[in-house]
Formats: structure tokens, sequence, C-alpha cells
């Protein structure tokens, strides 16, 4: 696997935790699939032994850059947010399996972080033509991010928090129980676990063919380690190898 050592183009903070770090790569990039993610060196040994995985949020092969959206919640995350401009930084990757392609409607389902492995889905699907949904649920109002870019591919965003002081009040897949889709349309989803399960009823009374990206600690990242397998109808499968993306019929919990 390619090691890419990228210069920081920028690292801006969005709203508090919040942050989009544009990284500039070279011609010979490879074009990731929607679902992808990238391992990153965010400090150095001892401090940082473990790089940290994240979602390709999306990516302007034009302009030669590639974007991460993420949040602050540990040492990790802390250290990439303390980077400038102009500094250097290694990764790994495209890596794992991306979300395949779907016909007809495009359904988006974030749960909190989760939308950050769906803006490139969503944002090539708009490019295609086709009709994007997206569903982003929160748990309290002030984690309300990244709505005003999901509009701008989406045919309707529809918004919920936990806490009701933004958008709708209540879980994400309660309005997503009250639409009807047409049988071509795909789901896409990425968040917590209960979410899924949820979600899972839903696609089956609709019989709609579902994917999900999940979120669990990597190690390596190369499905060397094994510290990411979760259960599947195959047995325990890597989510860096296997996954990130499976067909939500086929997980067991």
């Amino acid at each position: 696997m390619k090691e890419w050592v990228l210069d920081i183009l920028k690292n801006s903070p969005i709203k508090k935790n919040y942050f989009l770090m544009e990284l500039g790569i070279p011609p010979s990039f490879p074009l990731p699939q929607p679902g992808q993610f990238v391992h990153v060196k965010v400090g150095e040994y001892p401090e940082f032994l473990l790089r940290r995985p994240f979602s390709i949020f999306d990516l302007d092969r034009e302009r030669g850059v590639l974007k991460i959206f993420y949040r602050v919640v540990g040492r990790g995350t802390g250290a990439l947010s303390r980077k400038k401009e102009g500094e250097k930084i290694s990764l790994l990757g495209p890596l794992g399996r991306g979300f395949p392609p779907g016909k007809g409607e495009i359904i988006l389902v974030g749960g909190g972080m989760g939308l950050a492995s769906l803006h490139l889905l969503g944002k090539r699907a708009g490019e295609e033509g086709k009709r994007v949904i997206s569903f982003l649920g929160f748990r309290k109002g002030e984690e309300v991010v990244m709505v005003e870019r999901f509009s701008l591919f989406s045919d309707r965003v529809v918004v919920s928090t936990e806490d009701g002081k933004m958008g709708e009040k209540g879980k994400i897949t309660e309005f997503l129980e009250r639409e009807r889709f047409t049988p071509s349309s795909t789901l896409y989803a990425c968040g917590p676990l209960p979410m899924f399960k949820e979600l899972k009823k839903i696609a089956q009374r609709e019989n709609l063919t579902c994917w999900v990206s999940m979120e669990e600690f990597m190690g390596c990242g190369l499905g060397i380690c094994q510290g990411c397998v979760i259960p599947t109808d195959k047995g325990y499968e890597r989510i860096c190898q296997e996954g990130p993306v499976f067909p939500l019929s086929r997980l067991r919990w």
C-alpha cells in the first residue's frame, strides 16, 4: 500500500470541534470510490502509535484537492486539528470497499458524523442527474453540521435532532418510517448500530437494497491486525478490508 505525503492546504474550523481539512493530491492519486477511507498519521511515535481512519468527504480532481471532515473527540483528532496550512501529512489510501452505484432514487441516511462517508456519494449522484434525498440526524442542535453542503446536491434534506433544537424533533429513522419509496430506490447509510437496526426494518418493509458503512476502531487499516472484525452471515469480516461498506442484510448482531 502506497504512502502519500501531502501538503495541508487548509484546516478550517466549521464550528466548535468540527474541522474540514483540505489536502493537495497529485494526478497519480487514485480516484476513490465513495465510502472509502484514508488512514492518517496524526502525530509522531511514541505519542501516537496508530494511524486514524477518516472517510473521504470530498475530492476535487481538477483542483487536486482531497477533503477530510472530522470532529475532535480525543488526542488524535485534537492533534490533527492543530496542524497548520503548509505542513505535510502522511496517509495511506484510498482503502476499503466503498458504496456500489445505485439505480433510481438515492436515499442517504446519516447519523451524526456518519454523514462524512455519504457526502461524496451524494455529490456524484447529483452530478449524474439522479434524485437524492438526504436524511441527517443528530443528538443535539449544536451538533448539526454540513446541511448546506448536502443541500447543494439533494432534492430534499430532512434534518432531525433528538433535543428538538434544530430541524424536526426525534430520531431520523422516525421520519424515514413515514416515507414511501419506489422499488428502484437505494438506501445508503452510516451511523450508530441502533440506527441500522431500525433501518433494516424499513428496508425490508419497502423491499429496498440498503448499503451501510460501518464505524469501528481500526489498528493497521490493512486487514493484518484483525482488530475491526464484525459478525456477518459469512462469519467475521474485517471492516477495513471486506468493508467498511456492507449490505445491511448481511450484518448480524
